[in-house]
């Protein structure tokens, strides 16, 4: 019963990222795996059992100590909105159960499917963005390098590939990180089932990295040779899906091969001692004799350990339904009514790009690209309004980056009145641009998204509120700097009345 009711107020507590795993799965999207993840940690788990005989539990009064951290990282995440930090604080936590329950002797040898469950947390989106576009060029530089030692003439312009009769352009989705976070996923499942010693281990684990890279460059090759043959509909249309699985299949034989050959080696090492697990299970075994006391004056009752853990988390469930219940919830401002006409500079909305719509779906959030034209020249306003969740903003130099400029200058500046902002310089065919952009909530403005992510947690501590962000985002040619210097103060009040203005935090 008192474990029942441990799992029960777990999932309480964690309801919000229990739901996303849900959600992911249903949908299927890029990170419908982290669903399977606890299920595939579960089953790891379960083939070490053999190891367990020997080895008696003692409950440690240490890991009520750990839940505590758990817990508090868990109600920090509840007040930022954030499924990665709830995600981590739900590993930790299932850490310092096991060895409030268990022991540290049986913990031990359970970390690795313990901490499989890293797999489950929501990276994708910022992998995307520090690793996206280099996985592409890379991916490029790759496949070009192919065709050209094959005799195919093929001509790369950054993320685009020419070749006789046919173009391709590599975007995101194209990346090869799908290929490399399912590689990544299998080599680790992979290596702590064969139980790999840590070398072995780290030696599978990274073989996914060139695998991926290979397999993804190897797909572009050949879509772009079934393009220059059969043109662009039978590559695009017919065979760009099902090659996604070919080579991930390719892939993956690849890594488990690795796998193989290293288990291999190591039961024909004379001193491994069946991998030397019995070795390890003694030792583990004498350690246990001695851990019952760990942290304590005597004996621990196990039932005692789960009472104290069931109350801390009762306690836990309590505040965080405090937190949800008595914050408010962000109403995303309407960008469209933002001025039209700044520091007596008109200006006229632009087009998105296609990613800048799908960003808006993915995220709820909402954007704005307006061009601010005068005489003395022009200046582009992007503004990316976004509830408490960081999730709809990215620093302006991934975008200018993926779109093939080169970032020459990168530093943090102050605003008038003291706030700061970052200024890039990029560089594309010649052109100059001058970038300045920033992250406001109307009463404090940042130039850094960690610290509007910590400026969100604590209004969200301190006031019970998910206020909402605007990333605001100012560029101009270099030749137009006094320009952009002249629109740039004035457009940052705007954004700042803008948010304060529209009321977005309703009750």
């Amino acid at each position: 019963m008192l474990g029942f009711g441990l799992l029960v107020l777990i999932a309480v507590l964690y309801r919000d990222f229990l739901d996303w795993l849900i959600w992911n799965a249903t949908q299927g999207g890029v990170e419908s795996h982290c669903a399977s993840v606890p299920l595939l940690a579960a089953g790891l788990a379960w083939l070490r059992r053999d190891r367990l005989e020997g080895i008696e539990s003692s409950p440690s009064l240490f890991g009520v100590f750990m839940a505590i951290w758990a817990v508090v990282l868990q109600l920090m995440a509840t007040a930022a909105d954030s499924l990665l930090v709830s995600g981590i604080s739900l590993i930790i936590l299932v850490h310092s159960v096991a060895f409030a329950i268990w022991g540290p002797a049986v913990v031990r040898l359970m970390l690795a499917p313990i901490y499989f469950l890293v797999f489950m947390l929501p990276l994708r989106y910022p992998v995307e963005i520090v690793l996206g576009f280099p996985l592409r060029v890379l991916s490029c530089q790759l496949t070009a390098l192919g065709l050209s030692t094959a005799g195919v003439p093929v001509e790369r312009i950054g993320t685009v590939l020419e070749l006789p009769n046919f173009t391709i352009q590599v975007v995101s989705p194209c990346s090869g990180l799908n290929i490399l976070s399912g590689l990544l996923l299998i080599a680790a499942f992979y290596a702590t089932a064969l139980r790999l010693r840590p070398f072995a281990f780290g030696i599978v684990v990274a073989s996914a990295v060139p695998a991926s890279l290979l397999a993804n460059a190897a797909r572009i090759a050949v879509i772009g040779l079934v393009g220059s043959r059969w043109g662009s509909e039978t590559a695009l249309r017919v065979f760009h899906d099902y090659s996604g699985h070919l080579t991930f299949a390719a892939a993956a034989a690849g890594v488990l091969a690795a796998g193989m050959l290293l288990r291999a080696r190591e039961e024909s090492s004379p001193e491994s001692g069946a991998n030397g697990s019995e070795g390890v299970t003694s030792d583990l075994a004498k350690e246990g004799g001695s851990a019952g006391t760990e942290g304590t004056d005597g004996p621990v009752d196990q039932p005692a350990v789960l009472a104290r853990l069931i109350f801390l988390l009762a306690l836990a469930v309590t505040a965080d339904s405090l937190l949800v219940s008595n914050r408010s919830v962000a109403t995303i401002p309407d960008l469209n009514n933002f001025p039209t006409q700044v520091a007596g500079v008109s200006g006229q909305d632009e087009t998105l790009m296609p990613e800048e719509r799908l960003l808006e779906s993915a995220t709820g959030g909402q954007i704005l690209r307006r061009a601010f034209v005068s005489e003395s020249g022009t200046v582009w306003l992007a503004l990316v309004a976004s509830g408490a969740s960081w999730r709809a903003h990215h620093p302006p130099e991934y975008c200018y980056t993926a779109l093939g400029w080169n970032v020459l200058d990168n530093r943090v500046r102050q605003l008038e009145g003291g706030a700061s902002y970052r200024e890039l310089v990029a560089e594309k065919g010649g052109e100059r641009r001058v970038v300045q952009y920033w992250f406001t909530d109307g009463r404090r403005s940042t130039a850094s998204l960690i610290g509007r992510w910590f400026a969100a947690m604590e209004s969200g501590f301190r006031g019970k509120t998910r206020q909402p962000w605007l990333l605001v985002s100012v560029s101009a040619r270099e030749a137009d700097r006094d320009l952009l210097g002249k629109l740039q103060p004035a457009m940052a009040r705007e954004a700042s009345r803008h948010l304060l203005r529209s009321g977005s935090v309703s009750e």
